[in-house]
């Protein structure tokens, strides 16, 4: 049990070290108890078979062992270079076991990998010294066996609960804790290594086999004929009435620039008489924009993934799973999709593995993805800059292109949490207004919306500007800070998020309720690519007096009795049956007429 508990924490020492060089020296003593806590329970389920075993059996058990050990040195391997633990199935890959990867593997190669090999090798050792002959009497019966194991389910149960609720206390988001139970052990935030981190290996082999039994959904004839109905009562026109055309008669480029939390209620803000962010509330004042401040956000448990495939597809995300972590390998109609002919690049501020990014951008038809470790060398460490720094490479990466292009950028500068505001404080830190968690959020918009500036500014200069749509949107709201008092009273729960779009020539305001899912079919419009078939779940803002969105398969925001609220529900169902039926892949890919 203590060989299998040391293999484990050598993986999370593995992990840490990897994500954050300070890992030691921040590693509390109630976070090692919970990590220590994690592997013992483990280790006690691992063991479990040995008990069970008769004796003479029990030589079956080192299967276990064998198969853990493979595990542990493989994310040895694996970690340092895509910064995820190696996925199961990963493991049965065989037709990828080539000259490369053989080659990749032994260079990696280090001698502290064997930290994770000597321990099972010396317990095996004493084993079939010391521990096999006398093990060869069977005295142990079955009852006492079954005891015994039973005792190794109630302590994993109970240790688990343990370190769960200390999670729990230490979390600072309010949670009930039934959803927080679920949370935590049905869903896998951001990256498996993270899940592996707070659960241990045991919840993840569990999670990954649910996982990947249900992944394999068939659509029965009935949903089959529900998928197939709503499509062909999608919209059919193939005008491009409402199209931006350049004054040169060009195709027009497109900038797709997703802000991290763009709370609505903060464009327009002030402070002590000041504007929080100028930039911002000059373009949504602008005559010729469409702006759009009651988008609902539809994002689930994949948050900004969630908003990232939204806007790429048209599909509404799964209720329970996150898209781009259980459905990354299938085939989607996408925007680049659309736009035969164009130039396309994905730049975002984040590892290539977060979110998998790097396999969605490419499911997305993106021809490059480019992200923070492209340009880490420009930050020297100040992360909190990354905004500053993803919008200067993206102008110079924009000089380069073949016109036209399609350009996706996401920001995360304005990401939770706000304990701190992690940039040079200035007049909105010293300002009494609000509480310091609003404030922090606050001054690192202030921050993008000055950087922002430059890069418009630059794209003008430059004649960029005139050809390009430029669709500005969040990738969610954020609720920011749960006291009350201390919120702005417009929008104080933080429900609508915003949308502007620059360059259309058809500049209006949009003051009903829509959802993210419209701005597919929007984008698809003002880029005249309607003869693409693929109109999404949603509705474009240019054809259609939307006043409702489907935040849930039950839950309708705006005008609940609305002609549209129906179909915006069933959407719902419709895009988790494309998705985990993964209907696109399996069909012939839609291509642009």
């Amino acid at each position: 049990m203590l060989c299998i508990a040391l293999q484990l924490i050598a993986v999370d020492y593995q992990i840490g070290k990897a994500t954050d060089h300070n890992w030691l020296n921040s590693l509390t003593f109630r976070k090692l108890l919970d990590l220590v806590l994690n592997h013992v329970a483990d280790a006690l389920i691992l063991v479990m078979p040995f008990y069970l075993l008769p004796r003479r059996w029990r030589w079956i058990w080192w299967i276990i062992p064998v198969l853990l050990t493979v595990w542990c040195f493989a994310q040895f391997i694996y970690f340092p270079t895509y910064r995820e633990i190696m996925p199961f199935s990963s493991f049965v890959l065989f037709d990828n076991v080539g000259d490369v990867v053989v080659g990749s593997t032994l260079g990696s190669l280090r001698l502290a990998h064997l930290e994770v090999v000597i321990p099972p090798v010396i317990l095996l050792g004493s084993w079939l010294i010391w521990f096999r002959r006398p093990l060869r009497a069977d005295s142990t019966s079955a009852r006492r066996r079954w005891i015994w194991a039973a005792l190794s389910m109630l302590l994993f149960i109970l240790i688990r609960l343990i370190v769960t609720l200390d999670q729990y206390a230490s979390d600072d988001e309010e949670h009930d804790f039934g959803k927080y139970l679920y949370s935590q052990y049905c869903i896998v935030w951001n990256r498996h290594c993270y899940y592996y981190t707070a659960n241990g290996f045991v919840p993840l082999a569990i999670h990954s086999a649910v996982t990947s039994l249900a992944d394999d959904e068939h659509l029965s004839d009935e949903q089959l004929r529900e998928v197939e109905n709503y499509i062909s009562t999608q919209p059919k026109y193939t005008d491009n009435t409402y199209a931006f055309v350049p004054a040169d008669g060009s195709k027009p480029n497109l900038l797709l620039l997703v802000v991290e939390s763009l709370n609505s209620w903060a464009v327009d803000l002030e402070i002590d008489g000041r504007k929080v962010a100028p930039t911002l509330d000059s373009l949504s004042h602008d005559s010729k924009a469409i702006v759009g401040r009651r988008m609902k956000t539809q994002v689930k448990n994949g948050r900004s993934s969630d908003g990232v495939f939204i806007y790429n597809t048209g599909l509404l995300p799964l209720m329970t799973k996150t898209v781009a972590m259980a459905y990354s390998e299938s085939t989607y109609p996408a925007l680049c999709h659309a736009l035969q002919g164009y130039t396309s690049l994905y730049m975002c501020c984040d590892d290539p593995l977060l979110w998998n990014k790097q396999r969605m951008a490419d499911n997305y038809g993106y021809d490059k993805l480019l992200s923070y470790l492209d340009y880490e060398k420009y930050l020297n460490g100040r992360y909190q800059m990354v905004d500053s720094v993803l919008l200067s490479n993206a102008f110079d990466v924009i000089d380069s292109l073949k016109t036209p292009f399609a350009m996706m950028l996401t920001t995360t500068g304005m990401h939770s949490p706000y304990s701190d505001c992690k940039l040079p404080a200035t007049w909105i830190s010293r300002s009494k207004q609000y509480t310091p968690t609003v404030r922090n959020y606050l001054e690192r918009l202030a921050y993008f919306d000055r950087q922002f500036n430059a890069f418009l500014s630059r794209l003008k200069r430059d004649g960029i500007y005139d050809n390009t749509l430029i669709v500005i949107v969040s990738d969610h709201s954020e609720f920011v800070d749960h006291d009350a008092h201390g919120r702005p009273a417009i929008d104080p729960e933080g429900d609508n998020c915003t949308l502007i779009v620059l360059n259309s020539g058809k500049g209006r305001v949009i003051n009903e309720v829509f959802g993210q899912v419209d701005i597919y079919p929007t984008i698809l419009d003002l880029m005249g690519a309607n003869n693409y078939p693929w109109k999404g779940m949603g509705n474009s803002l240019m054809r259609t007096k939307v006043n409702s969105a489907a935040t849930s398969i039950d839950e309708i925001a705006g005008e609940r009795k609305s002609a549209a609220a129906k179909r915006q529900s069933l959407a719902w169902t419709i895009s988790h049956y494309i998705i985990t039926s993964r209907y696109f892949k399996n069909k012939k890919p839609i291509k642009n007429n």
